[in-house]
């Protein structure tokens, strides 16, 4: 081995070391955070999708443990004892702010499966997110659509409605894809689905409860979108005219390569609390098998332990495969994942005035979530 040779795995190996000392430092900067300042003098608990959606499942908790919860409507907030986060890109939102404390329990990783925890040992598991086509059965052929790549299919041009590309569910589910496919793969189902948009390059892009009443109403065809906001347009009247809208709209779950992508609503622990114990108290609840039927009931989503059968009304969307990913895996590709979207014409927003109205533009006192919004604290993002 030459001289030269020597310096270069020298220099590499440097490199190597530097960067895990970088990360080391990140992870420990989360685990002694004291995150942000837990509001109220008892313990409390956010729902990012309508306090009273959780509340009977915090009801339960407290007639059993006899412990007063307040609940809070809030969403990317950190600002309660136990924190309810919705998505992994969140979560590692979280995690990389110091929002979140050391958690990890035996109990819990016997729990919860490897792949919907923190590998550090900072949040759980506590709900699966299925995303996943939804169409109107009177206009669509279901044998049409076997795997998310029919979706760039041309025969769906004009049909198609999409929510936008910062939307943090879409950036997850495109990173998802990036690990599974590959980058050139994703970008061209990426071109498909945007070409395929209902109203062209002024598509507007809506959420997924607007998309599906859109369907509904016929002025799409197709779209993908999380399960669950069905039961809230069906249950928790999410829009006037949603319950009508939602009985209109079929779901097709695909057996390809893919297979249905999840994600969780995770819990955490604020590194601020002073009811470290019934934080835990409630975590255990929540993991429970009661707590994760109750979970399921009311707010629509899959339970998390494979124990415990999903509610009544969600099984009547039959079985479905779940893509395999470990979530933690999906983080080095958000940054390809965000370039991919918006150099390829998936827009942010079809409304200036709408990252305005989002919980991180509202509340100052968190940072701006990178994974939404990479241009304001996270270059790292771009590696």
């Amino acid at each position: 081995m030459t001289a030269r040779s020597r310096y270069i795995i020298a220099a590499l190996v440097g490199l190597l070391l530097l960067g895990l000392a970088v990360v080391a430092v990140q992870r420990e900067a989360a685990i002694s955070s004291q995150g942000v300042q837990p509001i109220g003098d008892r313990l409390s608990v956010n729902w990012y999708h309508g306090a009273e959606n959780i509340q009977p499942v915090i009801d339960a908790f407290t007639t059993e443990t006899g412990i007063p919860v307040e609940v809070i409507d809030s969403y990317d907030l950190y600002n309660t004892d136990v924190m309810l986060i919705s998505d992994f890109g969140t979560l590692l939102h979280a995690k990389r702010n110091g929002y979140l404390s050391h958690m990890q329990s035996e109990k819990w990783d016997n729990i919860v499966p490897e792949a919907y925890r923190d590998r550090d040992g900072l949040w759980y598991g506590v709900l699966l997110r299925a995303r996943t086509v939804m169409f109107a059965p009177d206009r669509v052929n279901v044998e049409e659509l076997q795997g998310w790549e029919d979706l760039a299919d041309e025969k769906w041009q004009g049909r198609l409605a999409l929510r936008q590309s910062d939307n943090i569910y879409n950036r997850s589910l495109v990173a998802m894809m990036i690990r599974a496919w590959g980058p050139e793969r994703t970008e061209h189902w990426i071109k498909g689905i945007v070409a395929n948009a209902t109203d062209g390059p002024d598509h507007r892009y809506l959420s997924d409860t607007s998309n599906l009443v859109r369907v509904a109403e016929g002025d799409a065809d197709l779209t993908f979108a999380n399960t669950y906001y069905m039961g809230y347009m069906l249950f928790a009247g999410f829009k006037p005219d949603s319950p009508r809208a939602a009985e209109q709209v079929a779901v097709v779950w695909f057996d390809d390569e893919l297979g249905t992508p999840v994600n969780v609503t995770g819990v955490g622990i604020n590194p601020g609390t002073r009811f470290r114990w019934e934080a835990e108290r409630l975590v255990d609840f929540l993991l429970s098998p009661h707590g994760q039927a109750l979970l399921s009931e009311h707010t629509y989503k899959y339970p998390i332990r494979d124990d415990i059968a999903a509610s009544e009304w969600l099984n009547t969307f039959g079985d479905f495969r779940k893509h395999t990913a470990n979530l933690n895996e999906l983080e080095p590709f958000y940054g390809q994942a965000i370039r991919l979207m918006e150099e390829n014409g998936w827009r942010r927003v079809s409304d200036d005035k709408w990252p305005a109205a989002t919980a991180q533009e509202r509340q100052r006192q968190t940072r701006a979530n990178p994974v939404l919004y990479p241009e304001k604290n996270a270059s790292y993002l771009y590696q």
